[in-house]
């Protein structure tokens, strides 16, 4: 063997275990993502009513898409919000928004408590600067204001969202 051989050969061994860990690097990252991503698709939407808006394109949009475990009822948070303390923790919610409600504060804090990201289905100029300074102290809060927007958003949260399952 000559030296021009062990040269080649450890030249060889660098560059196979420098693609190895960097295989692994990625394999670890990638799979880190989707598992996030495949746990948090499990999350609950709640659909959650504060004014006149139905919410039933969404909620049809939403189990007619399969992704997502949508909850049967749209709950009418309006003038109670007592109906939070029931809900699952793990879990994903859609408001439809109301400038007459005064109840975001308590849902943003209850959303806040258990890491529950929040959507907020309004036109873009609907929400009030007060109700939108409430929004904003979140996170984990986005506004939307279109049905088909409401998919991407929730498949986006997921992806983002720590996956912390109590």
């Amino acid at each position: 063997m000559t030296a021009f051989d062990i040269y080649a050969f450890l030249v060889f061994v660098f560059y196979f275990a420098l693609g190895v860990v960097t295989c692994y690097a990625f394999l670890r990252l990638f799979f880190r993502k989707e598992i996030r991503l495949f746990r948090n698709l499990k999350r609950k939407v709640y659909l959650l009513k504060t004014g006149t808006a139905t919410l039933e394109t969404e909620r049809e949009m939403l189990n007619t898409n399969g992704l997502f475990v949508v909850n049967d009822r749209i709950l009418d948070l309006t003038n109670d919000t007592n109906t939070l303390q029931t809900l699952e923790k793990f879990a994903v919610f859609v408001i439809g928004y109301s400038s007459s409600c005064a109840n975001y504060q308590i849902i943003v804090d209850h959303a806040k408590a258990s890491n529950i990201p929040v959507i907020v289905l309004a036109k873009p100029t609907e929400i009030t600067p007060e109700h939108m300074a409430i929004f904003q102290q979140y996170i984990y809060f986005e506004m939307c204001n279109s049905p088909a927007r409401l998919l991407t958003i929730i498949f986006n949260l997921s992806l983002i969202t720590p996956y912390e399952k109590k």
